[in-house]
C-alpha cells in the first residue's frame, strides 16, 4: 500500500508539473503580447514626435512663408495693373502719335499742352514707383521695376524729341514764326523772343551795319523770309476716304484713296486733309 500510495503521489506531482508547463506558455504569450502592444504605443510615440532632418525643415519652413512672398508679388503685380490703366495708355498713344507728325512735318504744328502735363505727371508718378520698388527686395520686384522704367524711359524720349525738334523748326525759321505764336507754348515763345534778339544782332553786327539803309526797306517783304518747304514730299496714310493729287503741277492727277491707303506725295497738297484730320504723317 505504500508503494502504491507513492505511485499515486508521484502521479500528481507529476500532473501538477504538466500544468504549471502549461500556464507558463500562457502567461509569456500575455506578458509578449503586452509587450508588443507597448512596443506598438513607443512606435505611434516616436512616429508623432520625430524630428525632421534639417534640409526637409527648412523647405517647410519655406513651403510656409511662400503665402508671404505670393501675397507681396500680388501687390507688386496690382501696382502694375494700376499704372498701366487705359486713361495712361491713352496718353501714351497720343503722345507717340503726336511726336511722329510733328518729325514727319515740315511745318510747326499746334502743341497739346494738356497732353504734355500729362505725361510729365505721369512720368514723374511712375519714376517715383520705380525707386520704392527699387528699395525692396526680390527678384520679382527688380524685374517688374525694369519693366516700368523701360516704359517710363521711352515715353520721356518721345517727349524730349518732341520737344527737341519743335525748338529746332523754331530755330531754323525764326522770322516765320512770329505767324505762328498761337501753336506755340509759353515757354517756347520765350525761347522764340531770346533767339530772335540774339539772331538779330548777329545779322546786325555782320551783315545790316554794312548794308545801305534803303535796302534795308526790303528785308520786311514776305519773300524775304525764309520758310519751311512745304513741297517737301512726306509718306501719307489716309483715314478717310479723301480725294489726292497725286500729279505733278504740269499734270494733276486726282484719284480717290480709302482709308488704310499709304502713298507719297507733296506734303502742300495734303495739308488741308491733315488738318482736317483725314490722313496723317508717318515716317
Amino acid at each position: 500500500m505504500a508503494d502504491l500510495s507513492n505511485l499515486l503521489d508521484e502521479v500528481d506531482d507529476a500532473l501538477g508539473e504538466e500544468e504549471d508547463e502549461v500556464e507558463v506558455p500562457n502567461t509569456q504569450i500575455a506578458s509578449y503580447e503586452d509587450n508588443e502592444d507597448s512596443d506598438d504605443n513607443d512606435d505611434n510615440a516616436d512616429r508623432e514626435h520625430v524630428e525632421l532632418p534639417a534640409a526637409l525643415e527648412e523647405f517647410e519652413q519655406q513651403q510656409q512663408g511662400y503665402g508671404s512672398e505670393q501675397e507681396k508679388h500680388d501687390e507688386a503685380d496690382q501696382d502694375l495693373v494700376e499704372l498701366e490703366t487705359n486713361e495712361n495708355h491713352h496718353y501714351y498713344v497720343k503722345l507717340k502719335r503726336l511726336w511722329q507728325q510733328e518729325l514727319a512735318c515740315p511745318e510747326l504744328l499746334p502743341l497739346d499742352e494738356e497732353l504734355v502735363e500729362a505725361i510729365s505727371d505721369q512720368i514723374e508718378r511712375q519714376q517715383a514707383v520705380i525707386d520704392d520698388m527699387g528699395e525692396e527686395p526680390g527678384d520679382i520686384e527688380a524685374l517688374l521695376g525694369s519693366v516700368l522704367k523701360v516704359d517710363c524711359d521711352r515715353a520721356q524720349f518721345m517727349l524730349s524729341d518732341l520737344l527737341r525738334m519743335r525748338l529746332w523748326k523754331i530755330q531754323e525759321h525764326p522770322l516765320h514764326m512770329r505767324d505762328l505764336v498761337d501753336r506755340m507754348s509759353e515757354s517756347e515763345f520765350e525761347f522764340l523772343k531770346g533767339y530772335g534778339q540774339l539772331f538779330e544782332g548777329y545779322m546786325r553786327r555782320t551783315v545790316l551795319d554794312h548794308v545801305a539803309k534803303d535796302a534795308l526797306k526790303n528785308l520786311d517783304e514776305p519773300e524775304m523770309i525764309d520758310k519751311p518747304d512745304l513741297e517737301q514730299f512726306v509718306f501719307v496714310r489716309v483715314k478717310e476716304t479723301s480725294e489726292i493729287d497725286i500729279g505733278t503741277e504740269d499734270e494733276p492727277s486726282i484719284q480717290q484713296h480709302d482709308p488704310g491707303t499709304t502713298l507719297i506725295t507733296r506734303y502742300n497738297l495734303v495739308r488741308e486733309l491733315f488738318g482736317q484730320g483725314k490722313v496723317e504723317l508717318i515716317l
